[in-house]
């Protein structure tokens, strides 16, 4: 009878015996966090280029 931990995917499995390894997926070094101040900077910059889009078609149709 087959125990617990095994399953029928084989060797290539992680069973508890085996050390843990990192993953491939895993950023190299640490994840530096986000600041607020560079979130904002973003948002500010994405309004005003909206708005100047927005006020370059309202000129462009005030034109004709």
């Amino acid at each position: 009878m087959k125990s617990d931990h095994e399953t029928n995917f084989g060797w290539w499995v992680d069973r508890p015996e085996r050390p843990e390894r990192p993953s491939a997926f895993a950023p190299i070094g640490r994840a530096a966090p986000r600041k607020a101040d560079f979130v904002w900077r973003h948002l500010v910059l994405i309004v005003v280029l909206a708005l100047a889009l927005i006020l370059s078609v309202v000129m462009l149709a005030a034109h004709r």
